[in-house]
């Protein structure tokens, strides 16, 4: 790890999607697309918000 990565700040990354294959994969490939990436939450509707 280099010093820009660990003093970078933390890209947080939420989604929603309806469809729950695509979060389980958008989380699990996250970490090797964007390192500094921190998943935060994943949701399957919009409703969870209201």
């Amino acid at each position: 790890m280099s010093v820009e990565e660990s003093t970078a700040t933390p890209v947080l990354v939420a989604a929603v999607d309806n469809d729950r294959m695509a979060l389980l994969a958008l989380k699990g490939i996250l970490p090797r697309l964007l390192p500094a990436a921190q998943w935060m939450w994943g949701a399957g509707t919009s409703e969870t918000f209201v």
